[in-house]
């Protein structure tokens, strides 16, 4: 029993029988059945609203029915079918064709298997559990906020998953990648998604976890080969996200976000896991509060430098089949993502003041490089913002025109150079 057909049932008119459909769910001991939707008279039909839209496509759905019986009246024998029909019938229920019934009466609920072979079995009832307030009232807003998640890989799909069980209402979810088999020993989602696109099955995993979301996608490679004319309407749908938060650890699709950034005025988060394990960043840049991105990530390399060290070396493609070992384990992984998470959440409500002081951590997870020991932590003061050297009045067609410039600039640039190396400098815009 949902909350959802909990509170339905209630309006239930003693003697009223309603056609129905429960979908099956079947795990290796166990079966569950959840009423998804009733049939109405004049046309109206109730559908149970925190039921993942996927499940419908992935499950077996029966035909069932709902009644409401009379108090003070024993409940129908499950002797035979024959027998159980009768007592319906008498206390004035007529059973459609239906394999699963369920009676209602005041708050007590009876369900039942009704068998080909003439058999009637009962089957146990999960109450439905009484509401309460899991997340804080400032997670109330998350419901009407949009993350753009760049690159579905494991950092990617970890954040996903993370957002939306924290409420996050919408996403656009931009990666070209399939899932393969090597990919699962960090991943967020299964053996169920292998052969997929990372995009489909993330917006999948979201809505399992979140039924309200919803989910677009682009299954495009920001920075690849693409030509100026898409990557002019992606950084467009970017732009007009709460958050963009880039999940690559690419330069070339750093620079693109810093476009969007530009064009929407838009907070951008992006995050690293450093290639051994051992470590990890998560930036952020929030317009009118920071730095742009392009000059932040200039002051985390200038802070490497300024301890000897050359900036660490991102563990590129998450889902990577190169040569190059990638040892970060899942838990590596999962700890930077849930800190981003976390940041992007801040960002999202926003908190005032931010919970983060500082907007670029260093996260040690091992001993190694700078790190003396586990957790240890450094963050970065980026600053304030540079002062505008002029006021001016945004217009929709000039930005257009400026944003058409920046993508065909940075197209030119990829097209030039087709290394595509993971450490290599990219020019800003």
């Amino acid at each position: 029993m949902t909350e959802g057909l909990a509170e339905f049932s209630q309006s239930l008119k003693v003697g009223t029988v309603l056609p129905a459909a429960v979908v099956m769910l079947f795990p290796k001991e166990t079966y569950t059945h959840v009423m998804t939707s009733v049939e109405v008279p004049e046309g109206a039909k109730w559908v149970e609203p925190g039921f993942p839209e996927p499940l419908l496509f992935e499950s077996n759905e029966r035909p069932a029915a709902i009644g409401g019986w009379p108090e003070n009246t024993p409940f129908p024998s499950t002797d035979t079918l024959a027998d159980f029909k009768q007592d319906c019938k008498s206390a004035g229920l007529e059973i459609p064709e239906a394999k699963k019934f369920v009676l209602v009466c005041g708050s007590e609920f009876k369900a039942y298997s009704l068998w080909d072979d003439g058999t009637v079995t009962e089957l146990s009832i999960i109450p439905a559990q009484e509401k309460a307030a899991r997340l804080d009232e400032q997670h109330g807003v998350l419901r009407d906020r949009k993350v753009s998640i760049v690159g579905c890989g494991s950092l990617g799909s970890k954040v996903a998953a993370m957002m939306a069980r924290a409420g996050v209402g919408r996403f656009l979810l931009v990666d070209d990648d399939l899932l393969l088999p090597d990919n699962l020993v960090r991943h967020d989602l299964d053996w169920r998604d292998v052969g997929t696109h990372k995009a489909e099955s993330v917006a999948r995993r979201i809505q399992l976890v979140n039924p309200l979301a919803k989910c677009e996608l682009r299954k495009h490679r920001l920075g690849g080969q693409e030509s100026s004319g898409s990557i002019e309407t992606l950084i467009t749908s970017l732009s007009k996200s709460d958050l963009i938060v880039d999940c690559t650890a690419d330069p070339s699709v750093f620079n693109y976000l810093c476009a969007a950034v530009a064009v929407g005025q838009k907070a951008l988060l992006w995050a690293e896991v450093f290639a051994g394990g051992f470590g990890g960043m998560i930036a952020r840049s929030r317009p009118g509060l920071d730095p742009d991105p392009a000059r932040i990530r200039q002051i985390i390399e200038n802070w490497w430098r300024e301890r000897g060290h050359k900036t660490e070396k991102p563990a590129v493609d998450y889902g990577s089949t190169s040569d190059e070992p990638m040892v970060a384990d899942d838990a590596d992984v999962s700890v930077i993502a849930a800190h981003a998470a976390r940041m992007g959440i801040d960002l999202l409500i926003p908190r005032e003041p931010s919970a983060y002081p500082d907007s670029v951590y260093m996260i040690g997870l091992s001993k190694s490089g700078i790190f003396e020991s586990a957790f240890e932590t450094y963050p970065i003061n980026v600053g304030q913002p540079a002062a505008p050297e002029r006021e001016t009045t945004a217009n929709p067609d000039e930005a257009a025109a400026e944003l058409l410039k920046i993508t065909q600039l940075l197209t030119e640039h990829k097209d030039e150079d087709s290394s595509g190396a993971a450490d290599s400098q990219t020019p800003t815009a």
